[in-house]
């Protein structure tokens, strides 16, 4: 643990404009929407949109579908896997719901903080993973605003719930990002030769 990354005042400042510091009537909807699992739906309903789309009675659709599928989970694999196994630890930034240094300025939401390490947000980093690697494979522009919607919505649930610091999220939506157009230039690649 290198602990490379120090919090700075405007980072605190702006997380607590970000988080109520008052019991809120949003604090439980927001602990449901920070939750994976509440996503599952959207995940089903963005393979049925590529099942749609694709001719499957034709093998080279079925294989162009499986590829770009199966990267889209490499992809978000991939970007958990560097975040939780490398940058986390060697950062070892702390989350401000349980840095000692940032004790009392946060409100945790029914005593909710999540693991030790902030940098970078995987919640950010994940879903902005999907949402770009998604947006760019099936190109419906209401698919595109309402995974982005989602991708905001979940970095906001992390700010709310004093998970990370905006650093934090920012940083997981620029490495989502770019690891999901690495991952469809590759499955474009893949797809061609296919």
């Amino acid at each position: 643990m290198c602990g490379m990354i120090m919090t700075n005042q405007f980072d605190i400042d702006l997380l607590q404009w970000f988080q109520p510091q008052s019991p809120s009537p949003f604090d439980d909807v927001i602990l449901v929407l920070t939750n994976g699992l509440t996503w599952i739906p959207l995940y089903l309903i963005i393979l049925y949109i590529l099942l749609v789309n694709s001719s499957l009675g034709d093998s080279k659709q079925v294989r162009r579908l499986l590829i770009t599928i199966a990267l889209g989970i490499l992809c978000v694999v991939f970007v958990a896997s560097v975040n939780n196994f490398l940058v986390k630890p060697y950062v070892g930034r702390l989350r401000p719901c349980c840095d000692p240094e940032t004790e009392g300025l946060f409100r945790l939401v029914r005593g909710y903080c999540d693991g030790n390490y902030s940098f970078f947000s995987s919640h950010a980093a994940n879903t902005s993973a999907v949402a770009v690697y998604f947006s760019r494979v099936i190109r419906r522009r209401w698919l595109t605003c309402c995974l982005v919607a989602w991708c905001l919505l979940n970095c906001y649930t992390r700010l709310y719930l004093a998970q990370h610091y905006p650093s934090d999220i920012l940083c997981g939506l620029l490495f989502g990002t770019c690891s999901a157009l690495l991952f469809f230039r590759l499955s474009k690649r893949l797809t061609l030769n296919t």
